[in-house]
């Protein structure tokens, strides 16, 4: 190749990497090693646990070539370390081709195809993670030349580094011995085109060594397996269950998904283009979606890649015997599945592909060699006919098509690439900002043992993985390493400071710490689409049980964005008369709300800190916003103030029609803001259910109703009401909100009418608690429309059976094989170990009526329950079922549950319910 190709070929290989630069942990297997090998002197018994646990004799050594990225803490060591073993794996498979097809062109045109493949996802691959699989692809590959330079030479010297290297490649990971195929073909094409060939009987011989490697190695493997059965489940395959659809689905998947572009044209990866998307209307699978999202450097890759494709199909290309294509593409369609073709033999795997939880796997990098040569074999052989035919204007048309279509492909990857690197490159702030904190003097006061309280720090924020149980099935990062290592932040920490302290999201640590023990408070905060972000750290002075609520006398916000002017809200338990500030500053106060723009012009330290003194802080109710371009903006709207739920906001004539500003505060008197939405922060600061009301007028006409929108938090609900023509007009929603402590973001926004603007005032805002009793009339819940069909509850004003007024009568018209409400109970905070107990009165008239009485969870959270098997007659009878619940909840209910295919009915009474807490 000329200079000059060589130097596009580099600036392409850096393109390549580009997006690879910024990424930190993005597996919880990288993270996992990692701190073992910093903090653990017992690294090598560690290696020896897991390589019993998988049952997998060869993880002593993959587990000492995983280590390589971490030998040092520094990250640029680890990115050295990470795309230099990717570089030197690419220019060997050039450097491969070239030796075994004796055409560089057909090697460029194999590099080239490779280059614009690559595409980074959220599942493991060794792009991202995993990278001493680029130090097996290497070895795989000396494998091959070793093995070649022998048939070429006859030297026993390099039939033993090939066996020797081969033997090596397997010890990083099994898939490898499949690789043995490989060695075949390249014996073959030796036979076919070297001047002096070797006899069928040598090369077996030849071949002989690999297969009695093969064979020791598979014997050891099951040994060791037996003696140790694998606890990992990618390693076990039950008959019961294993189909050979699942697995040719599940090879299929993890193959095609090497194939460039596929990530664009995957609905799996629709939602995280979409989220990120820098085009307006969001992700679409079309060229538009790419023209308007594009950068600079796509276009140089791009237009690099489709002219290295015209210029390398343009000249003379050694390979024209079809036999040789018909070798080549044998080798590429072995290359392609190969690696995924063992590991699909575990159950998990396929179910992973079967239920399309998982797109693609750490092997499917492997596959994308094998797509190069697939395509450069496709581009040449087309060519070579066309040149057979003598048919000059349709090799000019091919050429130029492949040109075209290898400039779409390097498109298509750097969409992906780049979106999927970004949502990567924002999960290393956590880590960033870590270490910077612990550089500041604020962390060298602490005492060492200090117990830290930073629920946050174990956050999925948007994963490690990105958001993985949304796009892999897999859960998030930390959460894994939660699970073997329980105090992994205490052994990041000590491996970055050398000092150990206690770093907890146990609640229950907090309330039981001993007295002696200073208590510290930690929250971590990154926007979602920016790498903006901060740390709040302080001392605590008061822990609040009955509010859920932590105080502070003394905080410090540490702020890690480029924007070093940024607006700080808090509030405080009491109203304050002043607030100390960087320990220099007195703020006047006169409320218990602060609302401050700092402004530090300080482009030596990344890491901005701004410290505040004032009577119980509450560190949950800290808000910091970038958003402060202009003063006068500031002044007029006080970005998203604070308000406790008691409280009304009231503004004079505030008008909003088509932007998305905050509106919200009594100085706006007069404004008219252009906005689509209004946005406030709520401070709740009890557990219970909660309603939302708001006076409003309209500016545009009326049509005879309206339908509201509202978003709290994450969740979003939809009201119409009928206001009056233009006048001010209070109006509520139609549901309640369970609400836990802490600040919580409503947005309204108008759902437009008759095609007109959507432009309203709001004159006044209230959110109000909602007082209930925990033991309702039955009848309070006939409205739930899901279960009427199969129970009618009939109101009656005859006196029961047992004397009471109040009983209801269910009638079980059809029978009820699914479960049917009769009570539920909203918005309390169930703690893990907190006990429900339940009561209620059933009976009949009926004979024989046999009916499960279940005490359950009700709503999105994990499902728990607890039943009991009633037999009712006429007698009316009490019946009592509890459960301790293990996880969180919100909600409960009570219901039934009949198989009985026979008409029945019941009457019931008195359901009650009680809560005891884990700690009464």
């Amino acid at each position: 190749m000329k200079h000059k190709t060589i130097f596009l070929f580099y600036i392409l290989l850096i393109l390549t990497c580009y997006p690879l630069l910024f990424s930190g942990f993005v597996h919880h297997d990288t993270m996992y090693a990692a701190i073992r090998l910093w903090t653990e002197s017992s690294y090598l018994d560690w290696l020896h646990s897991v390589s019993q646990i998988q049952g997998r004799f060869y993880m002593y050594i993959q587990g000492l070539l995983y280590t390589l990225p971490y030998l040092s803490k520094s990250f640029y060591y680890y990115k050295v370390i990470t795309i230099g073993s990717f570089c030197c794996s690419v220019i060997f498979f050039c450097y491969l081709v070239r030796t075994l097809t004796s055409s560089t062109a057909f090697a460029s045109m194999s590099l080239l195809c490779l280059l614009i493949s690559f595409q980074i996802t959220t599942n493991h691959s060794p792009l991202s993670g995993y990278n001493f699989f680029h130090l097996g692809i290497i070895i795989e590959m000396l494998s091959f030349l070793f093995f070649h330079n022998y048939l070429i030479h006859r030297k026993l010297s390099y039939l033993i580094l090939s066996t020797f290297m081969f033997t090596v490649a397997m010890f990083i990971h099994e898939t490898m011995i499949l690789y043995i195929s490989i060695l075949f073909l390249i014996a073959c094409n030796h036979f076919l085109y070297h001047k002096k060939p070797l006899q069928y009987s040598n090369y077996l011989k030849v071949i002989s060594p690999f297969v009695l490697v093969i064979i020791v190695y598979t014997i050891a493997y099951f040994i060791y397996m037996y003696f140790y059965p694998p606890g990992y489940p990618g390693c076990q395959m039950d008959y019961t269950t294993w189909s050979l659809a699942k697995y040719l689905k599940s090879v299929y998947q993890y193959t095609i998904s090497s194939f460039p572009a596929y990530l664009f044209f995957d609905d799996k990866y629709a939602e995280l283009f979409h989220y990120y998307s820098n085009n307006a209307y969001g992700h679409e699978q079309s060229l538009w979606s790419i023209i308007v999202s594009m950068k600079v450097e796509w276009i140089i890759r791009a237009s690099i890649a489709g002219y290295l494709a015209y210029y390398i199909l343009s000249k003379e290309c050694q390979i024209k015997d079809n036999r040789k294509f018909f070798l080549l593409g044998i080798a590429s369609l072995l290359l392609i599945f190969i690696p995924n073709s063992l590991i699909c033999v575990s159950n998990v795997y396929q179910n992973y592909a079967f239920q399309n939880e998982r797109i693609s796997t750490h092997m499917t990098y492997f596959s994308t060699f094998g797509v190069a040569i697939f395509f450069a074999t496709i581009a040449y052989f087309g060519l070579n006919l066309l040149e057979k035919n003598k048919t000059t204007v349709l090799k000019s048309l091919w050429i130029s098509f492949i040109s075209l279509i290898m400039a779409f492909f390097s498109l298509c990857t750097d969409y992906s690439n780049s979106y999927v690197a970004h949502s990567q490159s924002l999960l290393r702030g956590k880590w960033s900002s870590l270490n910077l904190f612990y550089q500041t003097p604020l962390f060298n006061t602490i005492p060492e043992n200090s117990l830290i309280y930073a629920p946050s720090l174990w956050h999925t924020t948007f994963s490690v993985y990105f958001r993985q149980v949304n796009f892999s099935g897999s859960h998030h990062a930390l959460e894994q390493v939660n699970k073997i290592i329980p105090n992994y932040w205490e052994k990041y920490t000590y491996a970055m400071t050398g000092k150990r302290f206690q770093i907890t999201n146990d609640i229950n640590r907090i309330i039981n710490h001993p007295p002696e023990t200073p208590l510290y408070y930690l929250t971590y905060m990154q926007e979602d689409k920016d790498t903006k972000q901060y740390i709040v750290f302080g001392e605590l002075s008061t822990y609040d049980d009955s509010l859920g609520r932590f105080f502070t006398n003394d905080m410090t916000i540490c702020s890690y964005a480029k924007n070093k002017r940024f607006n700080i809200n808090f509030s405080t338990r009491n109203s304050i008369s002043n607030v100390r500030y960087d320990e220099k500053n007195v703020l006047s106060i006169n409320d218990n709300h602060v609302n401050l723009i700092i402004d530090k012009n300080d482009r030596q330290h990344p890491m901005i800190t701004a410290r505040f003194q004032a009577k119980d802080i509450d560190m949950d109710s800290v808000l910091v916003s970038y958003y402060v371009n202009r003063q006068n903006y500031y002044d007029t709207l006080k970005y998203l103030p604070v308000f406790t739920v008691n409280s009304i906001i009231e503004a004079e004539k505030c008008y909003v029609s088509d932007a998305n500003f905050v509106v919200g505060s009594s100085a706006i008197s007069g404004a008219s803001i252009e906005s689509g939405e209004i946005a406030f922060v709520i401070n709740v600061q009890e557990f219970g259910k909660y309603k939302v009301g708001m006076k409003i007028r309209f500016k545009t006409p009326l049509c005879y109703f309206r339908r509201f929108h509202m978003r709290v938090d994450e969740r979003s609900y939809e009201w119409t009401f009928d206001p009056q023509f233009n006048q001010w007009d209070w109006i509520e929603t139609n549901f309640s909100l369970c609400l836990p402590p802490g600040n919580h973001m409503f947005i309204f926004r108008q759902e437009g009418c008759c095609s007109e603007e959507a432009d309203f005032g709001v004159d006044q805002l209230k959110v109000f608690r909602v007082k209930e009793s925990s033991n309702k009339p039955l009848n309070d819940y006939t409205s739930t429309e899901w279960w009427k069909n199969k129970v009618t509850i009939l109101n009656t004003n005859e006196k029961a059976p047992d004397g009471s007024q109040n009983a209801a009568r269910l009638l079980f018209e059809k029978g009820t094989p699914h479960p049917s409400e009769i009570f539920r109970l909203y918005c309390r905070n169930i703690s893990p170990g907190d006990q429900v107990n339940t009561s209620i009165w059933i009976w009949t008239l009926n004979k024989n009526v046999m009916i499960r009485l279940y005490l359950a969870r009700h709503g999105d959270t994990p499902y728990e329950e607890s039943h009991v098997d009633l037999s009712l007659n006429e007698k009316p009878q009490q019946f009592f079922v509890s459960h301790t619940f293990l996880q969180k909840h919100t909600c409960l209910r009570l219901h039934l549950h009949s198989v009985s295919q026979e008409p029945f009915e019941i009457f019931v009474f008195n359901p009650e319910l009680s809560i005891r807490k884990k700690n009464q």
